[in-house]
């Protein structure tokens, strides 16, 4: 069960300015997995949880902080979907990754979120986090099958 506090630190927790430029000893991230990455922010940013759910694989396992792991791409559509409607609004966010890499059918991606949110008593809050996604090609197309997330600061 999602809890208006667990959704609320969860908002707060993608909204990230990104912590540092790519490594240079890090090959260039590759575009099959940015794609991935980008359909997720658009989908955020129109806040439509079935775009959401559309970037994870059917089994795939959401690790959101101070919840428990959702899993599934139903469960992980259902989560956004109480999201959205329940939380302020989304007004910025951004995922700038650090790093990506494919082994065969099965990639990471590894990086800092941003995300600004619209609160309906005061002024738009910002904050920081970390992320990790594992993927897997399913059916020759990259979908996230783990994600983590986490802020930077427990407090504001």
């Amino acid at each position: 069960m999602v809890t208006a506090m667990t959704t609320f630190y969860f908002l707060l927790s993608l909204l990230a300015p990104p912590h540092s430029q790519a490594r240079a000893d890090v090959p260039p991230l590759d575009p099959s997995i940015t794609t991935v990455t980008n359909a997720f922010v658009k989908a955020v940013l129109a806040q439509d949880a079935a775009a959401v759910g559309a970037v994870f694989r059917e089994d795939a396992v959401e690790m959101p902080f101070c919840a428990s792991a959702i899993h599934g791409r139903a469960a992980i559509e259902q989560y956004y979907r109480e999201l959205f409607r329940n939380q302020p609004k989304i007004i910025a966010f951004t995922l700038s990754p650090w790093e990506a890499a494919i082994s065969g059918d099965v990639a990471y991606e590894a990086g800092a979120y941003e995300q600004t949110l619209s609160l309906p008593s005061s002024a738009p809050v910002k904050d920081t986090g970390k992320y990790a996604v594992i993927l897997k090609r399913t059916n020759g197309v990259w979908k996230a099958a783990y994600a983590i997330y986490n802020r930077d600061v427990t407090s504001r």
